[in-house]
């Protein structure tokens, strides 16, 4: 087993599945978390990993996040619905 199908494996019902799917088809998610679509998997690992680091750095630094603000959301009580919020911005980029 491959270093990303252990992390799939051993994240297993933690909703990586789900946060992942918001991003890529499930189907997509499934070989991304057995380790077969090693490209499309780290740049979904790199997504998920840098939406909580800028939650984290807008609070640390007392920033705000520019979309979040606009949407009235610049609360530093966060929830799953606003880091998936984030992260289909980062995709989409906009």
């Amino acid at each position: 087993m491959s270093f990303l199908g252990s992390i799939g494996h051993l994240m297993a019902g933690s909703g990586l599945k789900e946060l992942l799917e918001l991003i890529y088809a499930p189907n997509a998610v499934q070989h991304m978390l057995s380790g077969k679509s090693v490209s499309r998997a780290l740049r979904g690992h790199f997504i998920i990993h840098s939406a909580p680091n800028a939650l984290l750095y807008s609070i640390a630094l007392g920033g705000t996040i520019p979309h979040l603000q606009t949407a009235g959301m610049n609360d530093p009580c966060y929830n799953y619905l606003q880091i998936s919020l984030i992260i289909s911005i980062m995709v989409i980029g906009f």
